[in-house]
């Protein structure tokens, strides 16, 4: 179906190994194009350099692959694979294609660019040139490459685009999806999915068995008098506790239904920490503090928190703009510790 506004997406894999570690171009894309078409944007071009190494430390014969779009099928594939190099070479070779989209006669327009650690000096220098040259609004991550593309070239950078530690997949493409919708003036409203109680369950059924064993394995060890020696020299009693290891199961929960409704990959997880210890205790104290904590009680601290992360992350990307790094971290720690009070 047409859309009202097309994109260009372009980059790499990352330069750094902090930002290298969680890339996932091919998953990037995935949750881009389904993002994007919420605000009714579609993608008309994609060219992503996926090395197999950081490129702040790969070397020409390193293995790569280059990423694209089909736009007849809609489906995202690998269209050449080979070195660093010759990759490189194709990359620029699209390049020069995607620019002609911006400022040409190309039948496919191009209203706005997505750049993820992009190179505005050699590999994606035409696009660039044509989104300064339009005017268009640029949004991503990388925070050398968007400088570069800003202050030498003259680009319009907007939204929350900035540097990509600490960013996910997820957080990624909400935020880029939400920057460009407040540019464009578009309304979008990132779906929350909310699952069911006995998914959630299901998904901390590896958990809760540890924690019976570990709880009766104890007990039994106590009974039978084996831990005495080793106990009675203990000068703190950071095993002692042991049978109050149940205590962790509000907080596990917390975090699996954190992560299932904002999926926001780490950042998700993050909240749902911050959010059960605090509403259900598990931190505790010497006298085993949030012993009376429950599993719905982290179940709905973890929803709370699930569904406070995504709204924060569009509002951080829509409103206050602030730098992608930033911006997760205010998603994680703010999401978590307000659900963690309020529950």
């Amino acid at each position: 179906m047409p859309f009202k506004k097309y994109v260009a997406v372009i980059g790499s894999s990352g330069g750094g190994g902090a930002s290298h570690a969680g890339s996932d171009v091919y998953g990037l894309l995935i949750a881009l194009r389904q993002e994007l078409a919420q605000c009714e944007v579609g993608i008309a071009v994609a060219q992503l350099v996926d090395c197999s190494t950081p490129l702040d430390f790969a070397a020409s014969q390193t293995p790569t692959v280059l990423w694209t779009l089909n736009t007849e099928t809609n489906q995202v594939e690998r269209s050449y694979e080979g070195t660093l190099e010759a990759v490189n070479e194709r990359a620029q070779l699209m390049d020069r294609a995607i620019s002609r989209m911006i400022i040409g006669d190309e039948k496919q327009r191009v209203d706005g660019l997505i750049s993820i650690s992009a190179d505005p000096e050699a590999v994606n220098q035409f696009t660039f040139l044509a989104a300064a040259k339009a005017k268009i609004p640029v949004v991503g991550t990388g925070g050398t490459s968007l400088g570069k593309a800003a202050g030498d070239l003259g680009c319009d950078v907007v939204g929350n685009s900035g540097g990509s530690v600490s960013t996910t997949i997820e957080t990624k493409a909400l935020s880029f999806t939400a920057s460009l919708a407040s540019f464009w003036g578009l309304p979008y409203d990132p779906l929350v999915s909310y699952p069911q109680l006995h998914s959630i369950l299901a998904a901390c059924l590896p958990v809760f068995v540890a924690v019976v064993l570990a709880k009766k394995a104890w007990r039994k060890a106590l009974a039978l008098g084996i831990l005495d020696w080793w106990l009675a020299r203990q000068t703190h009693a950071t095993f002692t506790g042991l049978s109050d290891i149940a205590n962790v199961l509000p907080v596990v929960v917390a975090v699996v239904t954190a992560s299932q409704v904002g999926r926001l990959g780490e950042a998700g997880v993050l909240s749902g920490v911050l959010a059960g210890m605090l509403a259900c205790g598990a931190g505790g104290n010497e006298e085993g503090a949030g012993s009376e904590s429950t599993v719905l009680a982290g179940a709905l601290t973890g929803l709370l928190a699930g569904w406070l992360s995504r709204q924060l992350l569009v509002a951080t990307a829509k409103s206050l703009w602030v730098p992608a790094t930033a911006s997760s971290i205010i998603t994680a720690g703010a999401a978590g510790l307000s659900a963690g009070a309020g529950g």
